[in-house]
């Protein structure tokens, strides 16, 4: 009896991996991060990898933060032009702060902000609403949206 239920125990197990396989499609994604860092000359070069990245045609796209080096001002300008470069990407783009976009601000090259502050304004310019950036958009579940218990 026992044999029996190890013998369907095994089958259920090997029967639930076949659906689930056929159930989830392949996807591909594209992690990048720290760019563009030279500036102005970096322009150009990430305006070229967005387009190599558009016509990759991923599912979507993780950039992993720092969007400037630690000595480039944390100005409201600055971010407004990031977030102008995110909007080109096709695909949705999930976007994670880096150290440089914030707490790097307290420097004076960087503008000598108030580095929460400079979190604050990052929250409201990129994280106002449960979707992710780019030109088309996932529904996001954000730490922030998740009720600790």
């Amino acid at each position: 009896m026992r044999l029996d239920k190890i013998i369907l125990g095994i089958g259920l197990i090997g029967s639930s991996f076949a659906a689930c396989a056929q159930a989830l499609e392949p996807f591909k994604f594209i992690a990048l991060g720290d760019m563009p860092y030279n500036i102005p000359a970096d322009y150009a070069r990430y305006e070229r990898l967005i387009s190599e990245i558009n016509q990759q045609k991923p599912s979507f796209t993780v950039f992993v933060g720092d969007t400037k080096s630690g000595s480039i001002p944390c100005s409201d300008e600055y971010n407004q032009k990031v977030k102008s470069y995110f909007d080109r990407y096709e695909a949705p783009l999930i976007y994670s702060i880096g150290d440089n976009e914030w707490t790097d601000c307290h420097r004076p090259l960087a503008g000598s902000y108030d580095p929460l502050e400079r979190l604050d304004k990052l929250r409201s310019t990129f994280f106002n609403h449960k979707e992710s950036l780019g030109k088309r958009h996932l529904s996001l579940v954000r730490q922030a949206d998740v009720e600790q218990t």
